[in-house]
């Protein structure tokens, strides 16, 4: 009868974390075209991310890093950073697709939608699939299992299309502790192998849900990813003030992110074996 009362609750697991690196196996398809990339993704709340695409060797083919300042996509191969002021539509000419840096940490994390992006929600029970619904305005729609209290799947409305991002594993993590995982080690990275907890979050006995496993599609050019966690994780790792900033490194060049074509984007360009 009072279905917002499940909201509250639910997004609050969430409430203990602040920042989560991981290792991802991820699989980026468009039509009978797939290639599958490993990565390593580094997020922090409400906006931060940085996004490394790696070789066999380590070495980082590719990032994709935003900051409350800059957005940034560097291409090894071509030896060229893309950068521009931190907009909504910066990152999402640099990903490649429609979701804003917010989202796109929220969506790694669990906890679904930005709320600090979006409008309030508004909680209806949905009968036939047994789900509450959480209606962002006209940008963006959650399902919630009142159950579990899990946010299921998420649908962003977009001028072009649609984006729709589906759970279907979790992982519980230790609130406040570190699981310390793989990564990359490479000289153009910030910190992916610095993460660490303080010693004395171990000590939490609380757990959260963490996307273990994620599917987002977009509608309708057949866009699809397929992510899914490997070896350990890292929640609320201990990053430094200037993890998120672009590496500038000489030889070089940096153009204006507005040059980059819509298909240049980060996952765009890794939709098929090159």
């Amino acid at each position: 009868s009072r279905p917002d009362s499940f909201v509250q609750a639910a997004l609050g697991q969430w409430a203990p974390v602040r920042a989560l690196g991981a290792s991802y196996t991820l699989r980026v398809s468009r039509g009978i075209a797939a290639r599958t990339l490993d990565t390593y993704i580094t997020v922090q709340r409400p906006d931060r991310i940085d996004i490394l695409v790696l070789a066999p060797t380590g070495m980082i083919e590719a990032y994709l890093r935003a900051n409350e300042r800059e957005v940034g996509l560097f291409l090894r191969e071509e030896a060229v950073l893309y950068a521009g002021p931190a907009t909504p539509e910066a990152f999402e000419r640099a990903l490649g697709i429609g979701l804003s840096a917010a989202d796109a940490v929220a969506a790694l994390i669990g906890y679904g939608v930005e709320a600090g992006a979006h409008p309030p929600p508004a909680a209806v029970w949905e009968e036939r699939a047994r789900r509450v619904r959480l209606r962002y305005g006209a940008e963006a729609t959650a399902w919630l299992h009142p159950l579990t209290l899990r946010i299921e799947r998420v649908h962003y409305s977009l001028p072009g299309g649609q984006v729709e991002v589906e759970i279907d594993g979790w992982r519980a993590l230790p609130a406040g502790s570190a699981e310390t995982g793989g990564a990359a080690a490479d000289t153009m990275t910030g910190a992916a192998g610095s993460a660490a907890a303080p010693a004395e979050a171990a000590r939490a006995t609380t757990t959260v849900p963490i996307p273990e496993q994620l599917r987002l599609r977009v509608r309708p050019d057949g866009l699809e990813l397929r992510l899914r966690m490997v070896g350990e994780a890292a929640l609320n790792p201990d990053l430094p003030a200037e993890f998120f900033e672009l590496q500038r490194v000489p030889g070089v060049v940096e153009l204006p992110l507005q040059e980059l074509s819509r298909e240049g984007g980060l996952f765009r360009r890794h939709s098929s074996e090159r």
